[in-house]
């Protein structure tokens, strides 16, 4: 499987999880089409925000051009680490976050979307300004705190954009999206395109 799709020279990243390890032999890429996590994650968003663009504009975005650069936080699940912060010094598990803080830095991307708790903590310490917040354990973001940095992400303009992962899709759908949205009758699909969309227009200057 290959580490990457698209050019990582793109405004927008899309950075998932790991390679589903069952899996790892049959997919090209990361969030490859073919898997249903990236349907259950981001197809139902893109095709909001698509929508909405088409109507305002006529024109459509695709996510097989290199509008998004698309990876994952590590490329073995095996790297994540375990509930206990000194598992983030795994050497395997910094080599990957020093490779990706070095490619941030270089090309500069205006947001980085992360799908779910891991990816957005992996995220968060390589950016420039790690020094400045807590670095937290394996398992301190669940749905609530993510939708608190994701609101203020969308409110300061901040780089790192978090959304949920499989979580959306599993026995507690419901209830995350109840608690993402702070709505007992909430759409997480609806609210993240809807906020994300103003965003993502001025980001590729549609």
């Amino acid at each position: 499987m290959k580490d990457e799709k698209g050019n990582a020279g793109s405004p927008i990243w899309l950075i998932g999880d790991s390679t589903p390890k069952r899996w790892e032999n049959d997919l090209e890429y990361p969030l490859d089409e073919r898997h249903p996590v990236i349907h259950n994650i981001w197809t139902p968003i893109i095709y909001r925000i698509q929508k909405r663009i088409y109507q305002e504009k006529s024109i459509m975005i695709d996510m097989n051009n290199d509008l998004f650069y698309i990876r994952n936080a590590v490329t073995k699940v095996d790297m994540k680490p375990g509930n206990s912060d000194k598992c983030w010094q795994k050497t395997d598990l910094n080599e990957q976050l020093m490779k990706m803080k070095n490619n941030i830095n270089k090309y500069d991307p205006q947001m980085l979307i992360t799908f779910g708790a891991f990816a957005f903590e992996f995220v968060r310490r390589c950016s420039e300004s790690e020094f400045e917040f807590k670095k937290e354990k394996y398992g301190y973001w669940g749905v609530k705190k993510l939708r608190k940095e994701f609101i203020d992400a969308i409110t300061d303009k901040k780089k790192i954009v978090p959304l949920l992962h499989v979580t959306i899709s599993r026995r507690s759908w419901r209830k995350n999206h109840i608690n993402f949205t702070n709505d007992d009758k909430g759409n997480y699909f609806d609210f993240t395109a809807d906020r994300l969309y103003k965003r993502i227009m001025e980001i590729l200057k549609i």
